[in-house]
């Protein structure tokens, strides 16, 4: 992963953070991915390969329920 530094004025910082929980994400990286893919339109992992390489290598699991958490 590469690192990238974004500066952000005391009051959209303090609407991201809230939306973030809002939301459910993680953390601010999680929430700056998201944004990035859906504005790219790479939602779907044949629009973003590095998703799909990762579950055609079975690194990462696709989960179709609950029960598949465990």
């Amino acid at each position: 992963m590469n690192n990238i530094n974004i500066s952000l004025n005391k009051t959209l910082l303090s609407i991201m953070r809230e939306t973030i929980n809002k939301k459910g994400y993680n953390n601010v990286s999680e929430y700056i991915r998201d944004l990035v893919r859906r504005d790219l339109h790479l939602e779907e992992p044949s629009g973003y390969p590095y998703d799909y390489e990762f579950l055609k290598a079975g690194r990462v699991k696709e989960l179709k329920s609950w029960s598949d958490l465990r």
